[in-house]
């Protein structure tokens, strides 16, 4: 399998090139398209890089962060990027991925090998700020998502 060594998605999105071509169904229903399962995790990364599923939805436009490589033997199933991950577009880039690193014994540089580390958030864009702190994660991206990427890392 082919290595994507990508700490993040940091990207230009093309808005003429929606992630809804790939996913069929509303937010209480979707799945992706039969020819997307068997796609490998590096096309799957281009279409999470397009994926506009809840732009309508998000207080900010949509960046899909996550961390992915087919050899990870580890997996960082997290709910979504906070604000400070939004603006970098690095995953854990805030005093969450500090104290994240220090309980796990290892420093940024082994944290973002994407050979060794994946991240996988529930939902792959900053939901917003609520009264109490950050929003919940939106619903479309695991049933969309998880799944098929995960029958793309074979070591987790």
């Amino acid at each position: 399998m082919k290595k994507i060594d990508t700490v993040s998605l940091n990207h230009q999105l093309d808005l003429h090139e929606p992630c809804s071509q790939h996913v069929r169904g509303n937010a209480n229903s979707l799945s992706i398209e039969d020819s997307t399962q068997n796609t490998s995790l590096e096309d799957m990364v281009r279409q999470i890089q397009n994926c506009q599923l809840c732009q309508s939805s998000l207080p900010y436009t949509v960046r899909p962060i996550v961390q992915l490589n087919s050899q990870a033997r580890i997996l960082i199933a997290s709910q979504a990027p906070g604000r400070k991950a939004h603006d970098s577009g690095i995953p854990f880039d805030d005093p969450s991925g500090e104290r994240l690193r220090y309980w796990l014994g290892i420093d940024r540089k082994q944290f973002y090998d994407s050979s060794k580390i994946a991240i996988l958030p529930m939902g792959f864009c900053y939901p917003g700020k609520g009264k109490t702190g950050d929003l919940p994660p939106r619903r479309e991206c695991e049933p969309a998502w998880r799944q098929p990427i995960l029958q793309q890392l074979p070591s987790i």
